[in-house]
């Protein structure tokens, strides 16, 4: 994570949501060695990452992190 946002500009606070019941704020952020725009949902009372999205050339892709807390349970895909 270091190197990916190692030199980061143009951070900025955006607006509330609530996510989870939280309230939660978006921070924005230009990461200078992959030219790509992110922005993370973080909660305001727990600091924990909800949703962070990346904008580049070319593609985009969005993160949602849910079941915090809970057991994670890979299943085979249906053949």
């Amino acid at each position: 994570w270091g190197s990916m946002y190692a030199g980061a500009e143009n951070i900025r606070l955006g607006t509330m949501e609530e996510i989870n019941g939280e309230p939660a704020q978006i921070l924005t952020l230009h990461a200078d060695p992959s030219d790509a725009w992110f922005a993370w949902w973080i909660g305001t009372e727990s600091g924990t990452v909800y949703r962070t999205a990346m904008v580049a050339r070319q593609h985009y892709m969005v993160w949602e992190y849910s079941g915090m807390d809970e057991p994670l349970v890979i299943e085979r895909p249906p053949i």
